[in-house]
């Protein structure tokens, strides 16, 4: 199913001077493909997950030994439960780690503690360059959950990017990112106070 029939996709292509009632094929833009190019702007200026989507990071094992005050921060913002946990030993076999080895504090900057790294990653396999994966689910699951700040960030850059258009030359990231930065930069600031 289309997010066009979306309360959030009509109200963000009202938002860009785009006629909801017309089809899509009719639009000078795809409101649909529109509103993803923001979001995705969005994404890597706020550096976590709008959209809810699967993130796997692979580590050496030296950020998990030389982590001095034991902290494994895990990007992309909110972790709500790893999926993946897994580390590579010395004999190549893989191993799944429970949630007993270690803390996950899930809400922003979220990160992983154990101070039993050094014991957990006892035998590893240093001729493989990355011996750990993690994964997990980040990100909102509709769009009615993202919150209004960041919403409005998303708004704002999709009018600027239909009203520059016109123009000849391609817009460069760097402005894109830039027309909605007081609104992305106050969402970012309100992360870290509460």
């Amino acid at each position: 199913m289309s997010l066009f029939t979306d309360s959030r996709l009509k109200e963000f292509t009202k938002y860009c001077g785009l006629d909801p009632a017309l089809a899509r094929e009719h639009q000078p833009v795809d409101p649909e493909e529109h509103m993803h190019e923001c979001i995705a702007v969005t994404e890597r200026h706020q550096g976590r997950c709008i959209l809810q989507k699967t993130v796997t990071l692979t580590l050496d094992v030296n950020h998990f030994l030389c982590a001095s005050d034991y902290r494994i921060f895990l990007p992309y913002g909110p972790v709500p439960s790893l999926t993946t946990f897994t580390y590579r030993e010395s004999d190549e076999t893989v191993t799944d780690l429970s949630a007993a080895d270690f803390e996950l504090s899930s809400e922003y900057p979220a990160f992983l503690w154990s101070d039993t790294w050094s014991t957990i990653f006892a035998d590893p396999d240093y001729d493989y360059p990355e011996q750990v994966t993690l994964s997990w689910t980040s990100g909102y699951a509709t769009l009615a959950d993202v919150p209004r700040s960041t919403w409005q960030a998303i708004k704002i850059l999709g009018r600027f990017l239909i009203d520059s258009r016109g123009d000849e030359r391609p817009i460069p990231e760097a402005y894109k990112a830039y027309a909605a930065h007081d609104a992305i930069e106050d969402h970012r600031t309100k992360r870290y106070l509460t």
